[in-house]
């Protein structure tokens, strides 16, 4: 079977969206479809929105 790497970028509707819960909800979707090795990484949108 082959590996792939796939990059999945989210961006959130507004800025009082819970990052925690959309990290946990992609986390938990990607472990069902057999993924492995997950990494999060938060980057500011824009200069003051994280």
């Amino acid at each position: 079977m082959a590996l792939a790497i796939i990059k999945i970028k989210i961006m959130p509707e507004s800025p009082d969206t819970d990052l925690e819960d959309i990290q946990k909800q992609a986390e938990k979707t990607i472990s069902g479809e057999k993924g492995s090795n997950i990494k999060f990484e938060k980057e500011p949108i824009a200069f003051g929105l994280n």
